[in-house]
């Protein structure tokens, strides 16, 4: 990953290599299982957040969404677009949940 960056998109285990633990947030446009949440929690100590396209959460087996609470992690479902959401719309949204809180 070039610099420091708090927000990534995985589209696949290739993208895992750019993850590390300054990694708060990520986007998946992938199918999400157990291994690939183990593996993005093995990079992202820090992991505050997961948003994923409704269609890819609605195939999501629930001990994963279990799993992830417990861990406090929010789990964000993206109802505007099935797949990569706009980076602004997510940038405000984050700001708006900082503001909030």
């Amino acid at each position: 990953m070039s610099g420091v960056k708090d927000y990534a998109v995985v589209s696949g285990y290739s993208c895992l290599e750019e993850l590390n633990s300054s990694t708060k947030r990520i986007h998946l446009r992938k199918f999400i299982s157990k291994k690939l949440v183990n593996d993005i929690l093995g990079k992202c100590k820090n992991l505050e957040e997961i948003s994923l396209p409704r269609h890819i959460s609605e195939r999501m087996n629930g001990d994963i969404s279990t799993f992830l609470e417990q861990r406090n992690i929010i789990i964000n479902i993206s109802e505007s677009s099935p797949g990569r959401p706009n980076l602004l719309d997510n940038v405000m949204k984050w700001r708006r949940m900082k503001v909030a809180q």
